[in-house]
């Protein structure tokens, strides 16, 4: 419906503006905020439609992608360098604040073209660091990254399994938290070993980086 978009507040949530729209198809998944300039957001396009027979994650360039503003979400345009050009889906972003160059996207698209893709110029242009069949299963489901806010290099990412990479997303290790089914995850900005892991069995806590 026409009601899909990135909508913004700026009293507290008491009132709210739509400031990105693309159509009635596609809505939003993800919104992030540059650390230490909020000016600069990241949102990512996604035209998702589950219906009793079937589920629709994904379609043609123009229905989904990485939208970016630097002016608080005035004006956004679409970042496309380095990215999929043919069918997208669902993406996740991940931004630190030790590194505010490095942005990461979590892709949702066929074959090898799906995975992680890494920028160091604040998104302007990204390079995909892996394809690995872990962090892209299941994508309408999973699709979720976090890096640690005091090393850019450090990133996890949550699926059906655990991943944690401390060289950018070149290579993973697959961790053992006690339940599978990965959704979302705390880490603790001023000790980043500290971490809560959420999943389908509930929520784990971890004081040596996910290794226990």
């Amino acid at each position: 419906n026409p009601e899909r978009g990135v909508y913004k507040s700026v009293d507290g949530g008491h009132s709210w503006e739509k400031v990105l729209y693309l159509s009635e198809e596609s809505g939003f998944y993800d919104v992030e905020l540059l650390p230490h300039n909020p000016d600069v957001v990241f949102a990512t396009a996604w035209k998702a439609r589950r219906t009793p027979w079937t589920i629709i994650s994904g379609g043609d360039n123009k229905d989904g992608g990485i939208y970016k503003s630097i002016d608080g979400g005035k004006n956004w345009r679409k970042i496309t360098e380095g990215l999929p050009q043919g069918l997208i889906g669902k993406i996740d972003v991940g931004v630190s604040p030790a590194d505010s160059s490095v942005v990461y996207a979590l892709v949702e698209a066929p074959d090898e073209q799906g995975g992680l893709y890494r920028s160091v110029d604040q998104g302007e242009t990204f390079v995909q660091v892996s394809s690995h069949i872990g962090l892209r299963n299941r994508p309408f489901y999973y699709t979720n990254i976090a890096i640690d806010p005091q090393d850019a290099d450090v990133v996890y990412a949550m699926a059906t399994n655990y991943y944690k990479s401390v060289d950018g997303g070149k290579n993973w290790e697959t961790m053992t938290p006690p339940h599978g089914d990965s959704h979302d995850m705390w880490i603790n900005p001023d000790t980043p070993s500290i971490l809560i892991q959420s999943n389908d069995g509930g929520a784990n806590v971890s004081i040596d980086g996910g290794q226990d």
